[in-house]
């Protein structure tokens, strides 16, 4: 067998197998009403994105909701989760549910909503980030700053460009996690 006929090595072989995980990730993504009304506009920046949103979601079902979507994932797989605008739970939910995604990239969205558990929520949020080398952060608090124009009359919902700012910041968010 000549040197040029011999099959390359997995080192010597394109990178570009590696390269299409890294632009186009399979994601999971267990949400709120805050995801339900970005559907469109995150399938149109992740596509293929699996959605599991529900209208007055609590973080307190994360767990289970990860456990309930693993089967579904590969090792590779980035699991983003966008609970937190309802109020219940805190940061040992997020560290269940990040402990349950195993060695997975996770992403948190953080919230903005004029709540009362809004601060407290988005400081478990950094904090689950900060003790996990394996999370990072969607920082729709700071995109959506200055921007009520983007969000519904309720100030909590995003309209039509808030959807679309919504979806950028997650996608982002992914991408900056497998890169």
């Amino acid at each position: 067998m000549s040197p040029s006929s011999k099959k390359p090595t997995r080192a010597q072989q394109p990178a570009s197998r590696d390269k299409k995980r890294v632009t186009n990730p399979k994601v999971t993504m267990i949400g709120d009403s805050i995801t339900v009304r970005s559907t469109p506009s995150l399938q149109a920046a992740l596509p293929g994105i699996t959605i599991d949103g529900q209208v007055g979601r609590q973080l307190t079902t994360a767990p289970g909701l990860v456990q309930q979507h693993l089967s579904a994932m590969g090792p590779n797989d980035v699991l983003v989760i966008a609970l937190g605008t309802n109020g219940n739970g805190g940061l040992s939910d997020f560290n269940t549910a990040i402990s349950e995604a195993g060695n997975r990239k996770v992403v948190l969205v953080n919230t903005d909503c004029d709540r009362p558990w809004t601060a407290s929520m988005n400081q478990a949020i950094q904090q689950a980030v900060s003790s996990h080398s394996n999370v990072s952060l969607a920082d729709w608090h700071a995109t959506i700053a200055g921007k009520e124009g983007a969000l519904l009359v309720d100030g909590v919902h995003p309209g039509t460009q808030g959807q679309q700012l919504f979806a950028r910041t997650v996608a982002n968010a992914v991408h900056k996690a497998v890169s």
